[in-house]
């Protein structure tokens, strides 16, 4: 990653228990490597924060709706709210679906004829207070697998 992105390097390092304060922002850098329980950094970062609000964008899900499970559990008091696309996307059909606001990918644009808008994005933001936000993006669907979850979390799904 350094060669590519040399600036890296350059940004204050995180203990991964507080933000850190660039200018206006507060900024976390997860330092994910292969093998490393993605999601289980991200609890770790937000422990003892309060989080107000889960923001899901992803085209593929679980049917069981795991990963947002996992947020309700450990957020109850969060609002979360999710992007789905009803068209082309995997859906968390077998999940409960109180407390959390759908939002559909295939209304949110004006019709244009033959043209396909999938959802390809996926994005993760967590509304912490005073503003602050904690926003996971990448190329992994909202998934246990795409997340990388532990084993630990794959039992539980069993």
């Amino acid at each position: 990653m350094s060669r590519y992105s040399p600036w890296i390097t350059e940004l204050p390092k995180s203990d991964l228990v507080d933000f850190i304060s660039i200018g206006s922002d507060e900024i976390a850098l997860l330092p994910v490597h292969e093998g490393d329980e993605t999601m289980e950094l991200v609890y770790k970062l937000l422990n003892q924060k309060h989080v107000e609000e889960i923001k899901v964008l992803s085209p593929y899900f679980e049917k069981d709706g795991l990963l947002l499970n996992s947020f309700r559990k450990n957020f109850p008091d969060a609002k979360i709210k999710v992007v789905i696309d009803t068209k082309f996307g995997l859906l968390p059909i077998e999940i409960d679906p109180s407390n959390i606001e759908f939002h559909d990918w295939q209304l949110s644009y004006s019709e244009r004829g033959d043209e396909i808008s999938r959802l390809h994005g996926k994005l993760i933001v967590f509304c912490l207070e005073r503003n602050v936000e904690l926003i996971i993006s990448g190329s992994s669907n909202a998934t246990t697998a795409g997340r990388h979850f532990g084993k630990e979390s794959k039992k539980q799904r069993a």
